[in-house]
């Protein structure tokens, strides 16, 4: 959500990430990141098969990562 941020104080609100995921993964990893100072508080957090088509909320990237990359923390 590096392109639309959540910044100051609000009530609870529903967001959602749209990612592709390959068909070969076997983990997938997440998280939360506060920048600077404040806390964040998560609930009926959930993982959907949805729609082939639908389209990814990661349209910033303009990419798409079938492998993982950097792991050998050189880049």
């Amino acid at each position: 959500m590096q392109d639309r941020p959540i910044k100051g104080a609000i009530g609870w609100k529903k967001y959602e990430i749209i990612l592709d995921v390959p068909s070969e993964s076997s983990l997938i990893a997440y998280g939360v990141l506060v920048n600077g100072p404040g806390q964040v508080w998560l609930d009926d957090f959930a993982f959907e098969v949805i729609a082939k088509d639908s389209e990814t909320t990661n349209k910033s990237r303009g990419m798409q990562l079938s492998s993982p990359t950097n792991t050998d923390f050189e880049q």
